[in-house]
């Protein structure tokens, strides 16, 4: 909001310079009534107007208008500039958090994954059809696969975070 506050300013006082070079014209008027009977008015009015215009400045006019111009070609590429950054940062944050939900519902998928893996495995161990290194090893994989889980989720959390900085508002989660 800085930057356009600014551009704007810097938008006025180029109109502004342009507005200096023109002839300055002011209009002036009275009416007066004066008399000793109170029934007889004399009226008498005055109007005028006068014009003013500086024919030669030594070219301060033009200077400054061509420092306002300057200033307010500034003053936009700093808006823009802003302007492209804001909508980058909004773009990167949107892609980021689109991303940490795609690696969160597969994080959620593989511990749902691995945990019908160690089912399966507890079974056959039960039955004599593993050895314990691959119950265990399932048991491990369940664990790995929930950590991983865990850090997508706080992932997400960052990412959809940072999205709600760039947007100004909360965002809704997607189902």
């Amino acid at each position: 909001l800085g930057a356009l506050a600014q551009l704007k300013a810097a938008d006025m006082n180029v109109q502004r310079a342009r507005r200096s070079r023109l002839p300055k014209l002011q209009a002036f008027g009275s009416l007066d009534w004066d008399s000793e009977d109170a029934g007889n008015f004399e009226d008498s009015y005055l109007a005028g107007v006068v014009a003013e215009w500086d024919a030669f400045t030594g070219f301060r006019k033009d200077a400054e208008s061509a420092e306002a111009k300057s200033r307010a070609a500034e003053a936009r590429a700093g808006y823009e500039s802003l302007r492209n950054q804001l909508i980058l940062d909004l773009r990167n944050a949107h892609f980021n958090a689109q991303e940490a939900w795609e690696r969160l519902d597969v994080a959620r998928r593989s511990v749902a994954s691995a945990e019908e893996a160690l089912r399966i495995t507890r079974q056959r161990y039960e039955q004599g059809a593993a050895e314990i290194t691959e119950l265990l090893n399932a048991q491990v994989g369940l664990t790995t696969t929930r950590t991983r889980s865990a850090a997508a989720h706080y992932d997400y959390r960052i990412a959809t975070a940072n999205l709600e900085r760039a947007l100004g508002r909360p965002f809704a989660e997607p189902q």
